[in-house]
């Protein structure tokens, strides 16, 4: 849907219309907790009236602009970035519209960004405890359903990542990923499994501080090698 003089919120990113009326259902994942997780919902009431509090800095886009959404956390901002960004490249308006994203964003949003073809001079910030009024912006409904992507969307990123693909990678027979940071799934007894792996020919690779582009590179290279990966 197209929207004019649209404002979005800092924070989970709320869609507030000029007539004040705010935009939920078929865009907020779980709409009623995002609302109440919003700094600025001060009250929902059961009638569906909302009560906001209004932050005073507000940026202006003049652009014309496209959503994405927050998402909680990495993984679901991704599971609704995929396919609304698929559904805009639909649309010939949308061509060479800029994004909106949060300001506090890490990195690597911003590189997935990147690879996408949404460099930073083609992003749109919301202050953090502000918001940003938009003069056009264009809003897709979510295309996941949960745990759930759209075959179309992953297609989407398949043929994005493989545009970017130069060809170059390093051929290797086997590749084993894994993280040592304190949030990712471990293996209790991985120091005794690791000499197994590489007597056996797999390349085990730390993908904790990676870059996007770097691990994209490393299962590109299994695939060029008709290897297997093992996470």
């Amino acid at each position: 849907t197209r929207h004019l003089n649209c404002r979005v919120q800092g924070g989970n990113q709320l869609l507030v219309t000029q007539d004040n009326e705010v935009i939920c259902e078929g865009v907020l994942r779980e709409s009623s907790k995002s609302l109440l997780a919003d700094s600025h919902c001060i009250r929902v009431a059961d009638d569906g009236r909302i009560l906001l509090n209004l932050p005073k800095q507000e940026a202006v886009a003049d652009t014309e602009c496209v959503y994405l959404g927050d998402g909680r956390n990495y993984f679901e901002w991704l599971l609704d970035s995929l396919g609304r960004l698929w559904a805009y490249g639909q649309l010939s308006r949308c061509a060479n519209a800029s994004i909106i994203v949060p300001a506090h964003m890490e990195t690597l949003r911003s590189e997935v960004l990147d690879e996408l073809g949404y460099p930073i001079s083609r992003r749109v910030v919301v202050p953090h405890d502000g918001s940003l009024r938009c003069r056009e912006l264009f809003v897709s409904t979510r295309q996941a359903n949960e745990q759930f992507v759209a075959p179309f969307a992953v297609e989407f990123l398949r043929r994005k990542l493989r545009s970017k693909s130069n060809g170059q990678a390093e051929r290797s027979a086997k590749v084993y990923l894994y993280s040592d940071s304190p949030m990712s799934r471990k293996i209790g007894n991985f120091t005794d499994i690791r000499p197994l792996l590489e007597e056996n020919g797999f390349n085990c690779i730390d993908c904790t501080n990676l870059s996007f582009a770097e691990l994209r590179n490393h299962i590109e290279s299994a695939f060029l090698g008709r290897a297997r990966i093992s996470i």
